[in-house]
């Protein structure tokens, strides 16, 4: 009894560990079912090691701490590259992810501990009186069941949360976590401590997963609810937000080129902004002939932080001809060789720079008043402004026409 009681609690701890494992890279559902192979094989695997713990196997006991060493490793190793890209490269290491990678280590090492302990296992099969098969069949036909209903609820026409089942949506919030409640209930069971009832436990399978969709359904729902009061919210603030004083300059370097055109306006949030995606944006386009102007600077004053409190925000925005060489558009970047050459990377590039003619630009302004407004406004500049105006100013900056 005591053996299996050891093998129902390994195989728990390498279920929470190939979830805690699996966290960090299939967090996210938005592959269909067919496209995780990987995940339903190492769910197979976790069957076949259950059984083999179960029933007593030593190859199972071998299997589980050759698996159980290698996810050690492999996390180790994921966590420290990570670790390292945070500190030399662009992707900074979040902490839920960290939590995750750490998590996953301490269950690796933990079911290593248990593993490699003494166990008295035999060859002989398992006892009559502790039917394993039930724990197994059932963990089986979870998976399976939550392959199906991340096939064919996922694509339906039913609302919420059924629409948002997919693989990892059945995996995690379904199927792992009634097999894990599932032998929990059966190491409880085999421990003889109440009336072993095989169809109370056959019964407490079949009730299982029902419990914990419901359980799921519920915090769907609740989270739900916090979005929608959320999007009310926004819908509020976005409807009392005004744009004001859209006016625009000539923008000039350091050494007094004009080298573009300087946007400026003003936003007063009289509730606020919580989400930031809502935020105005501002973008500049020559039409005839077209050309892209390229956003170098946005500040705001005063300076926001995840989100915009009540009153009134100035922005300036800065933008240059795409024309315009690397060290002028991005002047914050490590600087090359070639940064300082032209970019004549579109038909009639060098036409349009040379191009003598004053010009008004077009202004698009993305700043919706409700979530349900997606229109673009557009309006011409003040001032007209001549591209050969700017591309001299440029060359006096330094850059060069390397054709």
């Amino acid at each position: 009894m005591q053996r299996r009681r050891l093998a129902a609690l390994a195989s728990l701890m390498f279920a929470t560990l190939w979830a805690a494992v699996n966290w960090p890279w299939f967090a996210y559902a938005e592959h269909p079912a067919n496209n995780h192979a990987v995940s339903w094989i190492l769910c197979v695997f976790f069957l076949v090691l259950t059984a083999g713990l179960a029933a007593g196997k030593r190859w199972a006991r071998g299997l589980g701490l050759a698996a159980a060493v290698a996810l050690l490793a492999l996390l180790v190793l994921v966590l420290g590259a990570a670790y390292f890209i945070s500190l030399f490269g662009d992707q900074a290491l979040g902490f839920d992810d960290a939590a995750r990678f750490l998590g996953g280590i301490a269950l690796s090492i933990a079911l290593i501990r248990l593993l490699a302990r003494p166990l008295a296992l035999t060859d002989q099969p398992a006892e009559r009186d502790d039917p394993v098969w039930i724990p197994v069949a059932f963990s089986a036909a979870y998976l399976v069941g939550g392959w199906i209903v991340s096939r064919y609820t996922g694509s339906g026409t039913w609302g919420g949360f059924a629409r948002a089942i997919n693989i990892n949506v059945a995996m995690f919030s379904m199927a792992l976590p009634s097999i894990l409640l599932l032998w929990l209930v059966w190491a409880w069971w085999s421990r003889g401590t109440i009336i072993r009832s095989l169809p109370a436990l056959v019964l407490a399978s079949f009730m299982i997963p029902f419990a914990v969709s419901t359980v799921a359904f519920a915090v769907f729902a609740a989270n739900t609810a916090v979005d929608e009061r959320q999007a009310g919210r926004t819908e509020h603030q976005l409807g009392n937000a005004h744009m004001s004083e859209l006016a625009d300059e000539v923008l000039l370097s350091q050494h007094g080129n004009p080298i573009g055109i300087r946007l400026r306006y003003r936003v007063r949030f009289d509730e606020g902004l919580d989400d930031i995606r809502y935020r105005p944006s501002v973008s500049l386009n020559f039409e005839s002939p077209s050309l892209a102007m390229s956003k170098v600077r946005s500040e705001t004053d005063p300076i926001f932080e995840g989100g915009f409190r009540k009153g009134e925000y100035r922005f300036t925005e800065d933008f240059v001809p795409s024309y315009f060489p690397g060290f002028m558009q991005f002047p914050t970047a490590p600087q090359r060789a070639d940064d300082r050459c032209f970019y004549w990377g579109f038909p009639g590039a060098r036409e349009t720079a040379t191009d003598s003619e004053a010009r008004h630009a077009t202004i698009y302004v993305v700043f919706p008043s409700s979530l349900r407004d997606h229109a673009t406004r557009r309006s011409s500049s003040s001032f007209a402004y001549s591209q050969s105006y700017f591309y001299n100013s440029a060359l006096n900056e330094g850059a060069r026409d390397c054709r």
